[in-house]
């Protein structure tokens, strides 16, 4: 099978060939001759419709052939396995709040003692973040923890040099920064403000603030001067840390609100001498800092941070502010240290050795949760975990080389990161048709369709049994889709953080990645129920799979039949928002439940399905609420061409929907320009940039033709979308109607385009 392509090519006539590869050759082409049309015709086959085929046509192909082309489970498998029962936790087992009948604080030294269950996970007892980190050190302590791409590569060099530190050398630089922290006056539950991309000094500003009893508050760095100096205010920031004279300026913009700000650290740049000489002292160097250490001893430092508990705050995770100013969600080291032990016991890693590719905004609870977390969880239990920080332009394309030099075994991306992988694969796969022999083109249009076949049958509620053929696909395509994409090891491809296309988990599921949904937030320490690689649906963020409690509250009026408000209530619950009693109260009620503002409905296998936000429900002047996303998904699915879809309706008379098309990005700026890509290119070969399409005939019928379909799968006439307009340029985090997580916010949109949607509605707005 490694040489199947070129079977497919020179048959069984090459002279060098032995007997048995000739042999060999012309079985399996002869296995594709009578597959393939078969295949195309009936939308698979099964082995036994596989062999009357083969028998009509005189094939003979011996058995150990036969089970190499199409190998099975067998009969009777059970590939899909049963949720583990943990015991329910019981309100009884909440500890109580500060006050009676309160299950949050508003300040980071105010937290309760651990929520525990009666067995399992969740019954244990966890350790503040600082010994893990010694646990991990003492372990692996000459194993490469984290390493950062060195500087200045050209991006196709990226993953070709690195600079790396030990488990060792990770616990004492943490050490360094705590200490410096010391001397600067640093008082515990105080925070220091990170805004930087993924890199080494990240992680030991964050350990060495939590390992002095202090909080880390990250903070993206899409952000303005006023949003970065408003999370360094909120979190009682002494001190602030950067990565770029850019991100420095920021918060020199905003000095005058950060009286409290006691310097600010930039680790990755050297201070220009005219910002140098117009910040002072307030901004140093990283060694510069560090240095600051040596005037205090370890003594001193060992006392502060065995004075640290676990119900103590450890991280402040700003939310990325969809509404209004981001609120601060305290998470304390109990949280945090079991929601990682949780996560690890479910998906139940096998590798010697783990690789993690860290890019994803550290200030996120998922990169938290992996970035960090995993891998000292690892360390700490003698299984070696290299981090591996991409470079700052990973999202402007040098991503997929770093993932094939890493080759991460596990791998979270947020959907629109595996749109961009699906939409490179087709690319390339386009760009190849018109040059590949006509078996090769057969064999790839073949195997996307027995990849489709296995994906359903791995799924919850499938037979387990691939179909015949799917072996020989996956040796070659499947196996080489993976390898190309860096994936070849990956125990565990990840999403969440936002809804992702069903289209986008079916293409790659067929192509054997796949991609299993987690549902969590970053109150619940990013955690709530979480697909496996054997207990996996579509469409549904996999079953109640943590020992925690998980219900869904009914709203009559609000809330169809079956679906509610998504509650957690359990160990993983944040404290509270930082200094903001409204919010907290709102969020968690009296006995312990974490209203999540997600509606959605767990069906008989256990698995739950998030169905809608609450914020985001439309309500129709006819009183009907209908959730967007799905709407706007089915628009997208019968329109690939499209990038995104804001459907629009709350108190109208019908919905309308603006649309962007799929355009390029300009790398250096992250905003859209003008230029057409991928699908988009399909629907008028002469029509090449937005604008023109704009204005097309043919464009506004091909979007007109999608509306028409997704409206006819719609369920009542209130859900359907009557009219659009294409915007003149794709929605985008610096464009601010995209968090740095690449969240829809929908206010943003409604006010920036507010001419245009009132233009849809014309005398009816």
């Amino acid at each position: 099978f490694c040489t199947l392509l070129e079977v497919l090519q020179s048959m069984a006539d090459a002279p060098e060939l032995t007997p048995e590869q000739k042999a060999q050759r012309l079985a399996l082409a002869q296995f594709l001759s009578a597959f393939v049309p078969f295949a195309e015709a009936n939308g698979g086959a099964s082995y036994p419709e596989m062999s009357a085929v083969l028998g009509a046509k005189g094939i003979q192909l011996t058995p150990e052939q036969i089970e190499a082309m199409g190998k099975q489970p067998a009969p009777g498998e059970q590939r899909v396995v049963p949720p583990k029962a943990y015991a329910a936790a019981k309100a009884e087992f909440l500890a109580p709040g500060p006050a009676e009948g309160q299950a949050f604080t508003l300040s980071p030294d105010g937290g309760f003692a651990p929520r525990k269950s009666q067995e399992g996970v969740a019954s244990k007892d966890y350790t503040p973040l600082w010994q893990s980190l010694c646990a991990a050190a003492e372990k692996c302590g000459d194993k490469v923890a984290l390493r950062v791409e060195q500087p200045g590569l050209p991006a196709e060099q990226a993953g070709t040099a690195w600079r790396e530190w030990t488990y060792a050398e990770y616990r004492d630089e943490a050490r360094r920064f705590g200490k410096a922290l010391l001397a600067t006056g640093f008082d515990a539950f105080r925070s220091v403000a990170i805004c930087g991309f993924n890199h080494p000094c990240w992680f030991f500003a964050h350990c060495g603030a939590i390992a002095v009893g202090g909080l880390s508050a990250g903070t993206y760095t899409t952000n303005s001067p006023e949003a970065c100096g408003f999370v360094a205010s909120d979190s009682g920031a002494r001190v602030v840390a950067v990565d770029t004279v850019a991100n420095l300026k920021k918060y020199m913009a905003v000095r005058d609100t950060l009286p409290d700000v006691a310097c600010v650290v930039v680790w990755a740049e050297a201070i220009p001498a005219d910002v140098k000489e117009q910040a002072g002292d307030w901004a140093v160097t990283y060694e510069e800092f560090v240095a600051r250490a040596d005037k205090v001893s370890d003594a001193d430092f060992d006392a502060r941070a065995a004075a640290v508990q676990v119900k103590d705050c450890q991280s402040l995770i700003y939310t990325s502010g969809t509404t209004g100013n981001p609120k601060g969600v305290m998470m304390s080291h109990d949280s945090i240290a079991f929601a990682t032990a949780a996560t690890l016991e479910w998906l139940d890693f096998k590798a010697p050795e783990q690789h993690i590719v860290s890019f994803l905004p550290m200030s996120h609870i998922a990169a938290q949760i992996i970035d960090c977390g995993f891998a000292l969880a690892f360390a700490a239990k003698g299984t070696p975990c290299t981090v591996s920080c991409a470079r700052a332009d990973a999202l402007k394309g040098t991503l997929p080389a770093t993932l094939k030099a890493v080759r991460p075994t596990l791998f979270f991306g947020v959907p629109r990161v595996w749109e961009k992988f699906v939409e490179g694969i087709k690319a390339k796969g386009a760009a190849s048709a018109g040059t590949d022999p006509k078996t090769v083109q057969q064999l790839k249009k073949f195997a996307a369709q027995v990849g489709l076949l296995g994906s359903r049958a791995r799924q919850s509620g499938g037979d387990g049994k691939l179909p015949f053929g799917y072996e020989l696909c996956k040796k070659a395509v499947f196996d080489t889709v993976r390898e190309a994409l860096g994936l070849d090891r990956c125990e565990a491809c990840l999403t969440g953080a936002a809804p992702i296309p069903r289209q986008t988990l079916d293409f790659l599921s067929a192509m054997g990645i796949d991609v299993l949904e987690v549902y969590g937030m970053s109150e619940t320490a990013g955690m709530g129920t979480m697909s496996r690689r054997d207990m996996f649906k579509f469409g549904s963020c996999g079953p109640i799979t943590f020992p925690m409690e998980l219900k869904t509250e009914h709203q009559e009026g609000r809330d169809k039949p079956g679906e509610g408000e998504i509650c957690f209530r359990g160990r993983h619950v944040m404290m509270g928002y930082m200094n903001n009693a409204e919010k907290s109260q709102e969020t968690i009620d009296g006995e312990g439940w974490l209203h999540s503002g997600d509606v959605g409905r767990i069906d008989a296998d256990g698995q739950v399905y998030i169905t809608g936000r609450i914020k985001e429900l439309i309500i129709t002047a006819g009183g009907e609420n209908i959730a967007p996303v799905p709407v706007e998904d089915a628009i997208k699915r019968h329109c690939p061409a499209l990038s995104n879809v804001v459907m629009v309706g709350d108190k109208r008379k019908y919905n309308v929907c603006l649309v962007t098309l799929k355009s390029k990005q300009n790398l250096d700026t992250g905003a859209f320009t003008d230029e057409l890509v991928g699908e988009a290119l399909a629907v008028n070969p002469e029509v090449t940039t937005v604008s023109a399409a704009r204005e097309d005939a043919a464009w506004r019928a091909h979007i007109r033709a999608a509306l028409d379909k997704a409206n006819g799968e719609a369920v009542s006439n209130a859900q359907k979308v009557q009219k659009f307009h294409i915007l003149a340029t794709d929605l985008s985090v610096p464009g601010g109607e995209l968090t740095g997580t690449m969240k829809l916010k929908r206010n943003v949109v409604a006010e920036k385009y507010a001419a245009e949607i009132d233009a849809l509605y014309g005398a009816d707005a």
